[in-house]
């Protein structure tokens, strides 16, 4: 992992800047650091670190320049200047001739720092799909504090850790703390593709890239088809520029078994593949994940997670994210990842991203069902479908009228806001969950005003595109890239996203959406164009992935049972949530769904073990 820390326009009153800079670099990502450098002036500071042996820093003509991760120079003129000199020299040259626009011509995953000692002038940024993540804030001395994480950030004497209520609610929505916010009062993060430009003290944040979407009907099929292998093969290639051993997820499923098989072909050879199982039913996938083993021919590694195991790890996971973090299956990956670095693996490939890219997620189908409606004319659905639906004597007690009445209500909902439909936080009342005091102080519409925001943003009058778009922004870069990169830190090995290479993401850009869920056939076009390369049992499975039964285990297993209970308690007592809220949704784990309501206890559960790990 790479982190970097500092700031600029800021003077240290009370503490030497090193040792400022010294507390700052403690709160990156926890990794085993390969490579650090450090320099501190009076005003302006810059700590840069990296376990991935990629650390590229140089300090010329009164600039500091830093480029960390897998940079890729499109410009021949800075490429070749990488090859030769670094990618810090390329990066300085690329600033002094274009400023942000030296954007345009740097891809892969990367975040950059460039201080102007000169001008009081900085340039911070980071890749196109939120691989890497930069948390910044600004004082009111007109000083920009900048991190990799918000742990860092907030160890600077001048920030305010103050907890944003606003952003509680918003990680109790999405089960993570969306950007731009944090979950503290003064911070904010950068987007996917955005910068951050500080000059005479005053802040510009600016998208550097937003791609504009193929929305026609038809393509070349056949040519896109031969394109997909060739552009994997080379995203793939990319992320094995990297020392040491490399490893991958495999869960079983499409994306994680085209990487692996892939990496198999790169390498020419058998590679490690990591597996995490389950012993409860409709958990465990580790048939789907030993067929693509043997199809591929990789040396095969397993771990089955236990009850026990979760309890152990839970405050660590809580203490090791900077935000409040509700994935459950932050648990599986962390124990898929110690497995890999216990047999010596220092870097995984995972599969994340492919359902965004290419269309596989079950909501992508649904919604195209709800637009249905929507484009049934007005007359028919107002004068005749609605009325008799409605209108229908005992309906609510008739099961097909009951599910026609809750297709059109769902269907009268636009989009995005339709994708929340199931939301738990949507499904209840608020304030017969938050206290009075926490309400008055939030807008409970703004997490959905986010959504909004990241839908229209998208380039494309596709309903699947945008929808592919809201959740590069969203799940991928605030949920799915930070539980990976985050647990694989902790365990101690380097995550890689071949699935988000910049050619991959681009060149799904090009695919109409009538090939990524075709009808309401999902990943369609991926999974014509591998189907040769992808073992036939895969094909033709459900999604699932690494799912815990946290709500089946917690039904039964009495270390998880006083876990919850003592954080559920500790959490009654924050004024956020009203206590006889807490005391029901622990009845209704015990009496009614307990799969559905074990999620939502995860999630306030969660929220209390890391306030205590951050001393809130």
């Amino acid at each position: 992992m790479t982190g970097i820390c500092g700031w600029i326009n800021l003077k240290c009153e009370k503490q030497a800047p090193g040792v400022v800079l010294d507390t700052m670099a403690s709160g990156l990502v926890p990794a085993p650091v390969v490579h650090s450098t450090m320099g501190a002036s009076a005003s302006t500071a810059l700590h840069v670190q990296t376990s991935e042996g990629r650390l590229h820093v140089l300090e010329e003509h009164g600039l500091t320049v830093s480029l960390a991760g897998q940079p890729i120079w499109s410009n021949t003129q800075f490429s070749a200047q990488a090859k030769q000199q670094g990618h810090a020299a390329a990066l300085m040259s690329a600033y002094q001739q274009h400023g942000p626009k030296l954007l345009d011509y740097l891809h892969g995953p990367f975040i950059l720092a460039i201080i102007d000692h000169n001008k009081n002038e900085a340039l911070l940024a980071i890749d196109r799909i939120g691989i890497q993540r930069l948390c910044y804030g600004q004082t009111t001395q007109g000083g920009l504090i900048f991190g990799s994480t918000a742990d860092a950030v907030r160890q600077h004497p001048a920030m305010d850790s103050t907890v944003d209520n606003q952003h509680i609610f918003a990680y109790l929505f999405f089960h993570a703390v969306p950007s731009p916010g944090t979950i503290y009062h003064q911070q904010k993060k950068l987007l996917p593709g955005q910068y951050a430009h500080f000059k005479n003290g005053k802040l510009e944040v600016k998208t550097y890239w937003n791609p504009q979407f193929n929305d026609t009907r038809r393509g070349d099929f056949s040519g896109l088809k031969t394109e997909l292998y060739d552009q994997l093969h080379s995203a793939v290639k990319h992320c094995t520029d990297t020392t040491g051993t490399i490893g991958a997820f495999l869960s079983g499923g499409v994306d994680s078994s085209a990487v692996s098989g892939m990496l198999g072909k790169v390498l020419e050879k058998p590679v490690n593949t990591y597996s995490i199982g389950f012993a409860a039913k409709g958990y465990d996938e580790m048939d789907y994940a030993r067929a693509s083993s043997k199809f591929y021919g990789s040396v095969h590694h397993e771990y089955y997670v236990t009850p026990e195991d979760v309890c152990d790890l839970l405050p660590r996971i809580a203490d090791a994210y900077d935000e409040p973090f509700g994935n459950a299956s932050a648990v599986p990956t962390y124990f898929c990842a110690r497995l890999a670095k216990d047999d010596g693996t220092d870097t995984l490939l995972s599969g994340d991203g492919g359902d965004e890219l290419f269309g596989g997620n079950e909501r992508y189908a649904q919604q195209k069902i709800f637009e249905f409606y929507g484009n049934t004319p007005g007359v028919l659905r107002n004068w005749l479908l609605e009325p008799l639906i409605f209108a229908f004597p005992g309906g609510g007690n008739i099961m097909p009228v009951r599910k026609a009445r809750s297709y059109i209500e769902q269907a009268n909902i636009p989009l995005p806001d339709r994708l929340e439909s199931y939301n738990f936080i949507n499904r209840i009342i608020a304030t017969e969950v938050f206290t009075g005091d926490f309400l008055s102080s939030i807008d409970t519409g703004h997490p959905q005003k986010l959504q909004r925001e990241r839908y229209a943003d998208a380039r494309s009058d596709s309903i699947i595109n945008r929808m592919l778009y809201l959740e590069w922004k969203q799940v991928l870069a605030d949920n799915d890239l930070r539980k990976v990169t985050r647990m694989c830190a902790l365990a101690g090995v380097n995550a890689q996203f071949p699935l988000l290479q910049d050619n991959l993401v681009d060149f799904s850009t090009r695919i109409p959406p009538s090939f990524k869920v075709k009808g309401l056939k999902l990943r369609y076009f991926f999974k014509e164009a591998l189907r040769d390369f992808l073992p036939p049992q895969v094909q033709s499975k459900s999604k699932h992935g690494f799912g815990l039964p946290f709500g089946v285990w917690l039904s039964s297993h009495p270390q998880l049972q006083q876990l919850a209970k003592d954080s559920l308690s500790d959490l009654k007592r924050r004024n956020f949530v009203r206590p006889e809220f807490i005391d029901n949704l622990t009845r209704q784990h015990q009496n009614e769904h307990a799969a559905f309501y074990g999620e939502a206890i995860w999630v306030f559960m969660m929220l209390e073990l890391w306030l205590q790990a951050h001393e809130q």
